[in-house]
Order: C-alpha cells, then sequence, then structure tokens
C-alpha cells in the first residue's frame, strides 16, 4: 500500500481560495418532471455551487427545445430584426431563470452550437454582421433590459461564438491531414477573425456596461496570436478570452494557462480575463483506435466515456482547480455540468464520480480564507476556513496507481475533526469512520484515485 503525505499548516496564512470552478450547461429541460423526481437535477446541480454557467450546445441535451443559439431564437435572418413576432424566447427564458434559481450567473454564447452530421445547416458564415448584431442586440435587451416582456437577468459576460478552427478532418496514418465540413463557423480563420472584430466593436458600444470577449479557440496555441493581434489591430474590444482544454493531464491544464496568459500580455491585452472555459479528463485515444473496423470503435467509446467521468476524472479535475489556485486563470468552466450522457456528469439517471469531485470542490470554496498544505505530487490539496472559524481540507490523490493507498493528513497544531468524506471505488463522497491519533488521520482508499474532503475546527 502506498502512502502519501499531506501537511495542513494552520498557522500560515496562503491568500485565497479562488471560487474558479464554472460548468458548461444546466439541469436538462425534458427531465425535470413532477412525476419523475429521480429525473429532476436541479437540486443536485446547485449542490456544485458553480460560480458561472457558460450556455453552449444546449440543444443537444434539450432535445426539441429552441435554445440559446442565435438559428433557435431567430431563425431567419431575412426577417425584420425589430418585429418581435420573429424571435422565440420562452424555452431560453425557463431554460436560464432555472439556473439561475440554482444559484450560479451565466456566460451566454452567442453563435451556434457544435455540428456533426453529413452535412451543417447552421455554420454559414452570417452574412450581414450588422443585421446579426442587431438581432444580438435584441437579444440582450430581451434578457437583460426587459424588452418584448423579458428580463432583468444582468448577465454580464457574452461571449462571440465557439471554436472557429473547428473541421472535421480526414486522417492518414493517425495524422490528421485535410479539412472536410466546417462545424461550427463556414469560412477561413481571417475571415472569423474579421467577423468577430466587427460584431464585438458593435456590441460593446451599444452596450459598454457589458463584457464581450471569446472565441473559445480549441487550439488557443495555435490561433490566440493572430487573433489577438488582429484584434489590436482594428482596436476591438476584448474583455475576456476564452478557449479550451482536453487531456488527462493536470500539468498540461495548468501549462495552458501561463502559455496563454503570456499570448494575451504580449498582444498588449493585460486586463483581459482568460477563462478556459471548456476542459474536461480526457486520455488520448491510441493508437489502433484510428485503423479499428467501426464496430470495434464503437465498443471502445462505450467504455471511453465512462471512464471519462469516472473515478480518475473526479481527482484529476479537483486537482486541475486546486493547481489553478496560483495560475493566471479567472475562470475555468468544466464541459458539461449538464446531465446528458457523453460528456455530462450523470450515467443516465445516477451522478458519476465527476458530479461528486465537483461538488467536493463545491464545498471548498466555501472556506474562503487559504491555509497553507504541503504534499508531493500526484496529490493534491487545498485548505481554508471561513468567517465562522470552520475548516476544511480537500485532497485529491490522481493516478497513484496502487489500486488501493493510503492518506497520512497531518495538522501542525491541535484540531477536531469533525467529519471525513471520501470518493473512492466504494464510496459516493459519503462519511466514513476514522480514527484521530493527536494532530493526525489516515485515510484508506481502494482505486487509482481518490477524492478526500475533510472538516474541522481549532483547538
Amino acid at each position: 500500500m502506498t502512502r502519501s503525505e499531506v501537511k495542513v499548516n494552520l498557522s500560515v496564512p496562503a491568500g485565497k481560495i479562488r471560487k474558479i470552478n464554472g460548468g458548461n450547461l444546466g439541469p436538462s429541460m425534458i427531465s425535470n418532471a413532477e412525476d419523475h423526481p429521480y429525473g429532476d437535477h436541479a437540486s443536485d446541480f446547485a449542490a456544485l455551487n458553480i460560480p458561472i454557467t457558460r450556455l453552449h450546445d444546449a440543444p443537444y441535451e434539450n432535445p426539441g427545445r429552441r435554445l440559446v443559439d442565435i438559428p433557435q431564437i431567430f431563425p431567419n435572418m431575412d426577417f425584420d430584426a425589430e418585429d418581435p413576432a420573429n424571435y422565440y424566447f420562452p424555452h431560453t427564458d425557463d431554460y436560464i431563470k432555472e439556473i439561475l434559481d440554482c444559484g450560479t450567473q451565466v456566460m451566454y454564447r452567442l453563435g451556434v452550437s457544435i455540428e456533426h452530421g453529413k452535412k451543417r445547416y447552421w455554420c454559414d458564415k452570417p452574412k450581414d454582421v450588422k443585421k446579426y448584431a442587431a438581432v444580438c442586440a435584441n437579444i440582450i435587451r430581451h434578457f437583460n433590459y426587459g424588452k418584448w416582456e423579458g428580463h432583468h437577468w444582468n448577465i454580464q459576460y457574452w461571449e462571440i461564438w465557439n471554436e472557429p478552427e473547428n473541421w472535421d478532418w480526414e486522417w492518414e496514418n493517425d495524422v490528421a491531414v485535410r479539412r472536410k465540413l466546417p462545424r461550427q463557423f463556414g469560412g477561413t480563420i481571417e475571415e472569423f477573425n474579421e467577423f468577430y472584430c466587427e460584431l464585438a466593436t458593435i456590441l460593446k458600444n451599444t452596450f459598454p456596461e457589458l463584457k464581450f470577449g471569446g472565441p473559445s479557440h480549441g487550439e488557443p496555441r495555435k490561433y490566440a496570436v493572430d487573433f489577438l493581434n488582429y484584434c489590436k489591430e482594428h482596436n476591438a474590444p476584448l474583455d475576456f478570452y476564452s478557449c479550451h482544454m482536453y487531456s488527462d493531464s493536470v500539468q498540461k491544464h495548468k501549462d495552458m494557462v501561463f502559455d496563454v496568459r503570456k499570448k494575451l500580455d504580449d498582444a498588449g491585452f493585460k486586463n483581459t480575463e482568460l477563462h478556459l472555459n471548456e476542459w474536461h479528463y480526457h486520455p488520448r485515444h491510441p493508437a489502433w483506435y484510428f485503423k479499428s473496423p467501426v464496430k470495434v470503435q464503437r465498443k471502445y467509446l462505450s467504455g471511453y466515456y465512462r471512464e471519462s467521468k469516472g473515478l480518475n476524472s473526479a481527482a484529476m479535475l479537483c486537482a486541475v482547480l486546486t493547481a489553478w489556485q496560483d495560475a493566471p486563470i479567472d475562470m475555468g468552466n468544466y464541459y458539461t455540468t449538464g446531465t446528458a450522457r457523453g460528456y455530462g456528469i450523470y450515467d443516465l439517471f445516477a451522478p458519476t464520480p465527476s458530479y461528486y469531485g465537483l461538488k467536493a470542490f463545491g464545498d471548498i470554496v466555501r472556506y474562503t480564507e487559504r491555509i497553507s498544505c504541503e504534499c508531493e505530487e500526484p496529490v493534491y490539496a487545498l485548505a481554508g476556513h471561513n468567517e465562522k472559524g470552520e475548516y476544511a481540507l480537500l485532497v485529491s490523490a490522481y493516478r497513484t496507481n496502487t489500486g488501493c493507498g493510503r492518506i497520512r493528513i497531518s495538522f501542525d497544531s491541535g484540531v477536531d475533526i469533525s467529519g471525513v468524506e471520501l470518493l473512492d471505488e466504494h464510496n459516493e463522497l459519503d462519511r466514513i469512520y476514522f480514527e484521530q491519533i493527536e494532530n493526525t488521520v489516515d485515510i484508506d482508499y481502494t482505486g487509482d484515485s481518490c477524492v478526500v474532503l475533510v472538516k474541522f475546527t481549532r483547538k
């Protein structure tokens, strides 16, 4: 059995615990039925204590609902942008209200959801940017300023588009060699940069009190510099820059933040917020996957998606959010905090380990006054206390690869431990029995990873 050490230094303050645990998507509208209480995920979602929820791909988790996307609300750009009869708001009104009722703000993505399939229906480059801007402005007025029986929700973050560089690829010898169909923006990168600058400028001039940004690059190391330089050259607003990262490496998630922050600073956007607003536990496919028959790929993917929100995922996401406490990031949005299968945090009806990992981190951020912890990778620890003098410690052991292990937690002064919650192969963040010996407690876990949440007070 491998033993890991975590030392908590209650006498050493370490700043603030930052609430950077954002999400993507809220509870599914088609699941929350009164006659199916097991399908009502609103209370589960609220328990995650998410500060902001990004609205992207909402139609896919809510089949039959016209949600969020510009074409879902304003279906024909040949229509009159000033006629309320040409807009459809009811579904999005209800969707956003439930998310807000769960205690989180929203980031509204202006654009379209990702498209797959043999044809693409919504990815065309907008032909008339001024008309598109007029539609976006009326959507903003509806949700923020009461237009057309609307609301006063004070949504601050408005993101322009998502992954404009995302196209299908053809593969040769496991290497992507050629683009096929667009998944998000049916134009060149240069055309997108021009589109962003024109649209963002119009909207920022119209609503200077709001924050506009984007464009959620999936490959920021490849595309950020040209985008940033174009924005600077055309004096376009960029209140926040957003990008994505999919990996199973904590270090890669951390490196991405520092790398992109440097690109922003070097381009003169030192006051622009950095949002890594899609990220997920994402192991690389093995080389044989791409050469396999469809039947084999399907079987592999079934297990892959179970793994992608399993115990390793839960430990990694807590580890990443802990590592980001000391990184120049303003918000991270896990993809997804929705209830659908695939990248969601549920497996049919039941919450997955990823859900419980997010819930554990949502708890630790309530203890805002951070205190120092010492440990060695692959173990990560974050501790703090609140105004009431209550303390909490979050420990994530990520891929210790032992099948079982022990975490020894020691404190530099007297404590009374009131409870220990464990997420491992046999516990879903359940309270477990523990023995405190002076200022030390040992936590045994089963599996290659685990998450531990300890509550205590000082003597």
